[in-house]
């Protein structure tokens, strides 16, 4: 286990421990019942009942919240690690890995998706490391906005935007650091924030601007999107292993390694890897496509 890994565990080990006591200590708690007869004043009296029911309430949000924050600030460490560590001279546009390997997975993703955060800070690097560096995998990243409004979409064409100038995955790293760092609000996930993103990574802000402004690459999303419905995806992130859609999503990178290995085997085997009997047992995790706007019906709401 690398010492990222070894770092990732602790935080999930920390985060569970965090869940597990935010709930059941509110909920258990049983009102204070009177042990003698009379008076209403003193330690059971009303007034202090109700100031403890206040006071677990109370103590229940603050534990809550806490839990719930840590959750959305774990990632940053995972993402900055990717970054160091990503193979610059395997990319390839929106794809990263030698265009001969035997093995070919698309992911579709949104980026204002939690599971899609969730795979590109703990999943993609470690498949990375491992078969992609290796020359078993290639990997390619495709739009399939998800989450209601036009956040996902201004998203998807920035990054479409930054492939233009060989920077598609540096945009695609930011743009799930801000979603780690600051959610998935209208002011994270609009044009002038693309346009900050953009110097950050250094990109040349007119054509950069040029092309967001111009919605220059909107087809592409829309094409990105379309094969995703062909492959019948509802939801993100979803995935496709040489051509082969995957029911569901493996639980972490343990189900990819028994999904990759079994491929390779087959490879080693017969000199072919077939996906046709790929078995997942889907981890339930993905941002359905009931409210999907993918900006292609602009010009109707401005009617």
């Amino acid at each position: 286990m690398s010492n990222r890994q070894a770092r990732r565990e602790q935080r999930k080990g920390s985060r569970n421990a965090q869940r597990g006591q935010r709930p059941r200590n509110s909920q258990r708690q049983s009102s204070p019942q009177p042990v003698g007869g009379g008076g209403g004043g003193g330690f059971f009296s009303l007034p202090y009942l109700i100031g403890v029911g206040v006071l677990i309430v109370a103590l229940g949000g603050v534990i809550g919240f806490m839990a719930l924050t840590g959750d959305d600030s774990d990632y940053g460490e995972d993402l900055h690690a990717a970054e160091e560590n990503f193979p610059e001279d395997l990319a390839d546009g929106t794809a990263v890995g030698d265009p001969d390997a035997p093995i070919e997975l698309i992911s579709f993703i949104d980026f204002r998706c939690p599971f899609c955060l969730r795979f590109a800070a703990e999943d993609e690097p470690d498949l990375i490391e491992e078969y992609v560096r290796e020359g078993h995998l290639r990997i390619e990243t495709r739009h399939m906005p998800v989450i209601q409004g036009d956040g996902s979409t201004i998203a998807a064409e920035a990054a479409q935007c930054a492939a233009q100038q060989d920077a598609f995955w540096p945009m695609h790293n930011r743009l799930f650091l801000a979603h780690d760092e600051d959610g998935t609000g209208t002011g994270v996930f609009s044009t002038d924030a693309m346009k900050d993103y953009a110097d950050d990574i250094g990109l040349d802000r007119d054509e950069f601007d040029a092309c967001v402004d111009n919605r220059e690459t909107n087809d592409e999303v829309l094409e990105h999107r379309s094969s995703a419905q062909a492959y019948g995806f509802t939801g993100t992130p979803s995935f496709v292993i040489n051509e082969q859609p995957l029911q569901g999503a493996p639980s972490g990178i343990e189900g990819w390694r028994q999904i990759l290995d079994a491929l390779l085997e087959d490879l080693d085997q017969d000199g072919e890897v077939d996906p046709e009997d790929i078995e997942v047992e889907p981890n339930g995790e993905q941002s359905e496509a009931d409210d999907a706007d993918t900006g292609d019906d602009d010009e109707d709401d401005d009617e």
